[in-house]
């Protein structure tokens, strides 16, 4: 077993980010931000090292859960979230009606058994809403990413895009009120906001094979919760109308409907923490097709059989499960 005082600091792969990712800072030995962590082609091989290494991270890695009760170096934006005023139209062309206001604060109020203690809105209170039109010729009706700094401190906070255009022209074609439609949306890239833990580093490069399937996922279960009668139907119909796309398979949008493959076939709700738990660690880069790791293998099989949706559910969880065995959470805790 190779020693692991005389190891290249950026060699230590998985178990270096994660140690950088909640330790905050860089550590001599245990490796930095490096999107070509992949490269390191023996690393799941190494069972019994990455065993070890995850051993003496643990302490590090269980501040995962606590972490939205600690968090969080984002500021919060909105000293008022629940009202839902939306944050920002940079072209005052849209505004939320009386019964969108009301449903998005009844989604932020809600305590879903799904989240686990975390209710949308105290994602919300560091998370920026921009209410504006789809980029040019996009089938999607939202979007997440990092793309603002807050004024002040000039620190990254999450930016959650509503393209209200779209929204609007799809529950006319569909015959759904917009409020519906919003409210599917908003809890979609909210999702995207439950993954995201430490949306202050900027730098998630989610693995969309995975990312999206999850957010459908926990879509659609949150929706059963809240409101099974009409979100939870209108969320279906939303995700399963991107089949006629024509971008479906230039895109692929299958990734989208693999989500509700996953609910239909009653995965267990709690791959959603174990996700959570394990996102930032989940990382993609062009070469990672073929190489001997989780999410290598479990590409390579998105390839081979993403015209069967249905035999992809199973390897997306053991792709999940498989870095929650090498980051495990202490049972009992938040």
């Amino acid at each position: 077993m190779p020693n692991r005082d005389n190891r290249n600091p950026h060699g230590l792969g998985l178990a270096g980010r994660a140690g950088e990712i909640f330790i905050g800072q860089r550590r001599e030995g245990v490796g930095r931000l490096d999107p070509e962590f992949w490269n390191q082609k023996d690393f799941f091989k190494q069972i019994d090292e990455c065993i070890k290494v995850g051993r003496e991270y643990r302490p590090i890695l269980n501040s995962l859960n606590k972490l939205y009760k600690d968090q969080n170096k984002v500021e919060i934006i909105n000293s008022n979230p629940i009202c839902f005023e939306y944050q920002s139209d940079p072209e005052g062309k849209y505004e939320l009606s009386n019964s969108e206001v009301q449903i998005l604060q009844e989604i932020n109020h809600f305590e879903a058994e799904i989240l686990q203690g975390i209710k949308i809105g105290d994602l919300y209170k560091t998370t920026k809403i921009v209410l504006c039109d789809a980029p040019n010729d996009s089938d999607l009706l939202g979007s997440y990413g990092h793309e603002e700094k807050h004024q002040l401190s000039g620190s990254i906070y999450p930016v959650v895009k509503i393209y209200m255009d779209r929204v609007e022209t799809v529950a006319n074609e569909l015959g759904y009120d917009r409020q519906y439609v919003t409210a599917c949306v908003y809890i979609h890239e909210m999702m995207h906001r439950c993954y995201d833990i430490r949306p202050d580093l900027g730098w998630k490069k989610s693995v969309k094979e995975i990312e999206e399937p999850m957010a459908v996922f926990g879509t659609m279960k949150f929706c059963e919760e809240f409101d099974k009668e009409t979100l939870l139907k209108i969320s279906r119909r939303l995700t399963e109308d991107l089949r006629k796309s024509k971008w479906y398979d230039l895109l692929n949008y299958y990734v989208y409907i693999l989500g509700i493959k996953m609910y239909d076939s009653n995965v267990d709700a709690c791959l959603i923490e174990t996700y959570r738990h394990v996102s930032l660690m989940m990382h993609k880069e062009s070469e990672v097709k073929g190489f001997d790791n989780p999410i290598g293998k479990y590409l390579d099989t998105c390839e081979k059989k993403k015209d069967s949706l249905e035999n992809l559910v199973e390897p997306i969880k053991k792709c999940i499960e498989t870095y929650a065995k090498f980051f495990p959470q202490d049972k009992g805790t938040k």
